[in-house]
């Protein structure tokens, strides 16, 4: 009987975490997303923003993408999304890569690039 409850317990535990989880974006997803939109539309479509800015007479969602070569962070694109009046009236991304330098000899000479 205890054993069965502990499974239980494991099956929903592991079903809760897997839905809490944030969609993973592309920019595929950020090329879908049209003008005049709901913020409704937005989140089914996008998945729940990394951040809201609250700018004067709007908002702006933002969604980021990152991109790894094994356990290196090598490019993160961030998807902005400008509301106003619940609505998508601007959309934009901008993507950052770290400077090469922040590798330290040792990860150059024992990573596999």
């Amino acid at each position: 009987m205890l054993k069965k409850t502990i499974i239980s317990l494991l099956i929903c535990m592991s079903i809760v975490s897997c839905s809490s989880q944030q969609k993973a974006v592309s920019s595929e997803d950020f090329s879908l997303v049209e003008m005049g939109i709901s913020e409704k539309e937005l989140v089914e479509q996008m998945g729940k923003p990394v951040r809201i800015h609250q700018k004067e007479d709007c908002e702006e969602y933002e969604y980021i993408e990152r991109f790894y070569m094994g356990d290196r962070l090598v490019r993160t694109n961030h998807y902005f999304f400008l509301l106003e009046n619940g609505k998508v009236i601007d959309k934009n991304m901008k993507s950052t890569e770290p400077p090469t330098y922040e590798l330290n000899s040792y990860e150059l000479q024992s990573s596999q690039l």
